[in-house]
């Protein structure tokens, strides 16, 4: 079984990263860094979430983003190229 490929070489049937998501991917890395430089709270050490400090909770928090982040972009962007890179 033969597959498609462009005049590039590349694989038709790969998928492809859109505008779009490329854009939601520069977007969501400029919200991650903005948001990891947090420079408008002020430290607070006191707990206001339960048993856990506000300043842990939100650092917690952040690494849930960024990880999901993280997870998304490389299942999509990572698996396009090397689509691509094998159909050559």
């Amino acid at each position: 079984m033969q597959a498609n490929h462009d005049r590039a070489g590349a694989r038709q049937d790969a998928p492809r990263a859109t505008r779009v998501e490329r854009g939601v991917a520069v977007i969501g890395l400029v919200v991650l860094l903005v948001l990891h430089f947090d420079a408008w709270r002020e430290p607070d050490p006191a707990a206001r979430v339960g048993w856990l400090p506000l300043e842990l909770a939100w650092r917690l928090a952040w690494m849930v983003a960024a990880g999901a982040y993280l997870w998304w972009f490389t299942a999509r962007f990572w698996r396009a190229k090397r689509s691509e890179q094998a159909g050559r």
